[in-house]
Formats: structure tokens, C-alpha cells, sequence
């Protein structure tokens, strides 16, 4: 999805400027995929956007949700004490959009995009390792803790 490639540069330049000090917390909701098979994936590369915007690694993912829902729900702990609450989402009526605040040690960021759909085809290409995190904390019912890099 070339959307999410411009979606973690844009908010990466943002953060990485220091205008909200350390991030702390991340909340991210993407309404980006109109087909089921998309959304695991997808709360993936978020997870992946996440550890490159907090800058810090994942202790453990707790997941809900799945394909047959409609939506996929992430909430992750990050080594620094940092924490990300991540839904994927179907795009059911109307148009897409990603909806993200960022809380950092001195202010917050909130982007609300709504991109074409032309630039949400394909599937997400990162956050292979963070899909099969997801999928185990979905099946098991409670979170996953990651080992350490």
C-alpha cells in the first residue's frame, strides 16, 4: 500500500522534528481496507509505523477482533514504557481515512486524512513479524509477549 509508506514518512518527519518532545502514546485508527484479508496485515504495518514513531521496541501485543469481525484491534506496550492503541478497520460506507494522535512529553499531534482509493491498493509490505504477534494474541485470547531484539 504505497498510502501507508507515505502515511509513516509524513508522521515520522513530524514527530522526528521534536515539536511534541518524546512520544509517549499513539492512537491510530485506519478505516484503509475493503477486503477482510487486509486487516491483520494492515494492524501489522501499523505496529511497524509504531515502533519507528515511538522509537522504541514492543514488550507485548494484546489483540481482538479478526477478518470475520471486521476490524482488528492492537494494543501494544513498548519497552520505554510507551503504549499504541491500533485499529484496523473495514471501509464500509463512504470513503477512507486514517485518524491518528500522537501524545508526546510536550504536546500532541493529530492527523485526519482521508486518501483515494487508488492509493490503498495492494497489500501492506511491512509488519510481517507484528501480523503473526497479532494473529497468536487473537487465537490465545490474551497478549503476546515479544522477545527481546
Amino acid at each position: 500500500m504505497r498510502y501507508l509508506e507515505w502515511l509513516d514518512k509524513t508522521v515520522g518527519d513530524r514527530v522526528s522534528s521534536g515539536v511534541i518532545g518524546a512520544p509517549v502514546f499513539l492512537r491510530a485508527d485506519l478505516q484503509l481496507a475493503a477486503d477482510h484479508g487486509l486487516l491483520g496485515p494492515l494492524a501489522g504495518a501499523a505496529v511497524e509505523s509504531a515502533v519507528r514513531w515511538l522509537n522504541a521496541s514492543v514488550h507485548s501485543i494484546y489483540a481482538l477482533g479478526g477478518a470475520a469481525a471486521g476490524n482488528v484491534t492492537v494494543m501494544a506496550e513498548f519497552s520505554g514504557g510507551q503504549s499504541a492503541l491500533l485499529s484496523a478497520e473495514m471501509i464500509w460506507d463512504g470513503d477512507a481515512s486514517a485518524q491518528l494522535l500522537i501524545i508526546g512529553q510536550k504536546g500532541s499531534l493529530r492527523i485526519d486524512d482521508f486518501p483515494e482509493l487508488p492509493q490503498l491498493k495492494g497489500s501492506p509490505a511491512a509488519g510481517k513479524r507484528w501480523h503473526d504477534a497479532i494473529l497468536r494474541s487473537i487465537e490465545a485470547g490474551k497478549p503476546v509477549v515479544m522477545a527481546r531484539e
